[in-house]
């Protein structure tokens, strides 16, 4: 039975490879999709939705099983083509996230966004719900109120945040009883500080995270310039190493867009050489 042993390992060594803990114990993978990008090509024509639909089914199929989403893409379109894709899967396989806008971080609006997301999605719950960016005119005690009403609720498992530098952090957990479990920030190999969001990320957001156990979440992982780099004898794209240069760092997961198999499976395929 000696084989038995050696396989259960290899498979406990894929799990811890491609999924980090929460501190509720909830296993978050390390790479998703970034559904921003059905805003960025889509038309409303019938063909293109059926295209994100369907290229939504395969992500899943390939292992792509946490899903970025926002009310804000798409003026909440987007959410409506994520349950279009997912509602023959099991919800216990999915990992789903989506994002209260600015301008609804109060706290009726806030709440009641939720539950218009968790309608479209056709879900009961999500596992992150993130506030999109911070909002100076709405007093953040209120914002996070609401949130912890959601969480308390079991409507959200995970609170998080994006675009949050450390100042806005440090209030939102001061006044928030749950804990903040990740931060959404731009952040690749080329913009490692200041870029049109996010300020200071490598040089104080980052560190803070890591000393207060929060995840951050690197949304826009990729520059495009077209590069090779070779690493071990083996020819990398740009993209592809740059996807496992932020993976290797413990503290980081990801998000991606692509409108492209292939590349799906090329991402994937970084995975199983990611040094942890």
């Amino acid at each position: 039975m000696q084989w038995l042993f050696w396989f259960s390992l290899l498979l406990i060594s894929i799990i811890i490879m491609i999924y980090k803990k929460l501190p509720n114990n909830d296993k978050i993978p390390i790479l998703g999709i970034w559904t921003w990008w059905i805003w960025w090509y889509f038309s409303k024509e019938l063909e293109k939705e059926f295209f994100f639909i369907n290229l939504i089914k395969e992500s899943i199929k390939i292992w792509y099983t946490l899903i970025d989403s926002a009310e804000w893409y798409l003026d909440w379109y987007s959410e409506k083509i994520v349950w279009k894709a997912i509602k023959n899967i099991d919800r216990k396989k999915l990992f789903l996230c989506s994002k209260v806008s600015q301008d609804n971080l109060n706290y009726i609006n806030l709440i009641n966004s939720c539950k218009k997301s968790l309608n479209r999605l056709w879900v009961s719950y999500l596992d992150l719900y993130l506030i999109h960016w911070n909002n100076d005119r709405i007093d953040i005690a209120e914002t996070m109120k609401a949130m912890n009403y959601l969480y308390e609720n079991w409507l959200i498992k995970n609170i998080w945040v994006s675009n949050f530098w450390v100042d806005n952090l440090i209030k939102a957990q001061s006044v928030s009883k749950a804990k903040i479990v990740v931060n959404q920030v731009e952040y690749n190999f080329i913009n490692r500080n200041n870029w049109k969001y996010t300020k200071n990320v490598e040089k104080d957001v980052i560190p803070y995270c890591k000393e207060n156990n929060i995840l951050v979440m690197a949304y826009s992982p990729l520059n495009k310039w077209k590069i090779n780099i070779k690493e071990n004898n083996t020819w990398l794209t740009k993209e592809l190493y740059m996807l496992k240069w932020l993976l290797e760092k413990d503290w980081i997961i990801t998000i991606f867009k692509s409108n492209n198999i292939s590349h799906l499976n090329d991402n994937y395929s970084i995975l199983k050489d990611i040094k942890l």
